[in-house]
């Protein structure tokens, strides 16, 4: 009887361990895309018009987009280049809430991407759509 006790023992140990690490895996962050903080080199700045809540800031250097946005630190504000239109001289960015369905951190905090244009971006303007 002492044998099954402990064993019964060991058995819900077990569980509740194996419990606790997947309530832990299932927490864990992804990994966010970019840096923490604004670039120390950025190239030469853009102008950017933002649609609404965002505060992003934009340069050029070649053919790479260095875009930096402001947003919680656990749940940062990500951009996409949807279009680049030659003739307007565009570039239209897309962002999404990363990690936006969990609890996130109410800090604001700078993050800074490098986004491949394909092109030379000297006299483009940014639009930026929310999303």
């Amino acid at each position: 009887m002492f044998h099954t006790m402990t064993r019964r023992r060991e058995n819900v140990g077990f569980l509740l361990l194996c419990t606790a690490v997947v309530s832990l895996v299932g927490c864990a962050p992804t990994e966010v895309p970019g840096y923490l903080g604004e670039p120390t080199t950025a190239g030469q700045p853009l102008p950017v018009n933002v649609d609404e809540g965002a505060e992003v800031q934009a340069w050029w250097a070649g053919e790479t987009l260095i875009v930096t946005t402001v947003g919680s630190g656990s749940c940062p504000v990500v951009p996409v280049i949807a279009d680049v239109d030659e003739d307007e001289q565009t570039i239209t960015l897309t962002t999404e809430i990363l990690n936006s369905s969990g609890a996130c951190t109410a800090d604001s905090t700078p993050r800074t991407f490098e986004l491949d244009a394909g092109r030379d971006l000297d006299g483009f303007t940014v639009q930026v759509t929310t999303g």
